[in-house]
């Protein structure tokens, strides 16, 4: 939870000098959407804050199925060590405990994924807002930071801006082409549209066809 909290407030901070999000959507209804991924990736970032949002329901949820689940598993292994009474019962709220741990883990874990995913599509966002709008801000600055700090190309700020802003023009950017399509899409439609960074830094370095 804190890491999901230092990521919200990282957002919230830097974007005080960066470009709006009321901007890029005043910009949107000016061109044509289908020249740009920003739509999409607007789409994609609300669906990311209403999952973080969602998150203390579904830790509960989450929790509660997994100390059930826990508990079950308990009492099948207490049968199978033929243990009864109060042993029985002690198998049943060791495994109640060891799925609530599990599901309070699991939980973290996705939410930590998802603060950190709705920061890099923000952030990439953001920097097509920049350069579509012509303003000077950190966002590009730092997206290119990131992208050489993950890729082993290292291309320059140029090429790699060069590629970003193709990209977003011809629709590669959200069209799922640079997505990676697992066999069972479990998730909304733009999730397996809109690249995130680690696709966007492997089609970059061109270990993604």
């Amino acid at each position: 939870m804190k890491k999901l909290l230092s990521v919200m407030l990282l957002i919230s901070c830097t974007n005080v000098f960066a470009v709006t999000i009321k901007d890029i959507k005043a910009h949107l209804k000016t061109i044509n959407p289908e020249t740009t991924c920003m739509d999409e990736y607007l789409g994609r970032r609300k669906q990311l804050i209403v999952k973080l949002g969602l998150t203390p329901v579904v830790a509960v949820a989450g929790t509660v199925a997994s100390t059930y689940v826990g508990g079950v598993a308990g009492v099948g292994l207490g049968m199978a060590n033929n243990a009864e009474g109060w042993s029985g019962l002690g198998y049943a709220i060791g495994g109640a405990m060891v799925g609530a741990a599990a599901g309070v883990v699991a939980v973290g874990v996705d939410t930590t994924v998802t603060a950190v995913t709705l920061n890099n599509i923000d952030l990439i966002l953001r920097t097509l807002a920049e350069n579509h709008l012509n303003v000077e801000g950190p966002k590009t600055d730092k997206l290119y930071a990131k992208y050489v700090k993950k890729s082993k190309l290292d291309l320059s700020k140029e090429e790699f801006m060069s590629k970003l802003l193709e990209a977003d023009a011809d629709g590669t950017l959200c069209d799922g082409s640079m997505v990676h399509q697992p066999r069972v899409r479990i998730g909304t439609k733009l999730k397996f549209k809109v690249a995130k960074l680690k696709d966007v830094v492997a089609n970059m370095d061109g270990t993604r066809r």
